[in-house]
């Protein structure tokens, strides 16, 4: 299961988790931009994925059982269909069948305003899944697949060094593409 940190909260383990992100070879980390995203399909070797500058957009995850997973950087918008699809094409970058989904996180301002249209795809698209859909304001995330836990920080505290075409097997970061197809930007 996918353990949630907040830097205002829970200030000793979210600063350890950004550290421990931070520490990484760039090879092994990816930070990602608006409208990209970025999927961890090998709990091993350690990787990080890390996305800031977020404010009035929204951050998604979506983690799996196998302990990898994606992080998003998606528009903040209030339509359910544009968030299902972004998170339908993070979803088809993992090795994992709808039942492999533990969690899936959509943080954005505008998440009270389309909560329950979310919720319900997710939970009818990934029935097994814990579904947190959070309307709170949140800078940048830090996120560690293989051990399960992400952290949300107000202000983000730096960015992750990039992988770039440098990646290790496992690691890819993409594009949200158009008719819900991920557009390849490093794998």
């Amino acid at each position: 299961m996918l353990r949630l940190f907040y830097s205002h909260e829970d200030v000793l383990e979210s600063k350890n988790i950004f550290l421990e992100a931070l520490s990484l070879n760039p090879s092994n980390s990816a930070h990602v931009g608006m409208a990209a995203f970025a999927s961890c399909t090998d709990p091993n070797p350690v990787i990080a994925l890390g996305t800031s500058g977020v404010c009035g957009c929204s951050i998604m995850i979506m983690h799996t059982k196998k302990y990898t997973g994606s992080l998003g950087h998606y528009a903040g918008t209030a339509d359910p269909a544009v968030l299902l699809e972004g998170l339908e094409t993070m979803f088809a970058t993992l090795d994992a069948t709808p039942q492999d989904i533990d969690t899936v996180v959509v943080m954005s301002i505008v998440a009270s305003k389309c909560a329950v249209a979310v919720e319900g795809g997710l939970v009818k698209r990934f029935p097994y899944a814990k579904v947190h859909v959070i309307e709170a304001v949140y800078d940048s995330c830090y996120y560690l697949p293989g051990d399960g836990k992400a952290a949300f920080f107000g202000l983000a505290p730096g960015s992750l060094k990039h992988c770039g075409k440098k990646a290790v097997s496992g690691l890819a970061v993409y594009k949200f593409g158009s008719n819900g197809k991920p557009v390849p930007l490093y794998t």
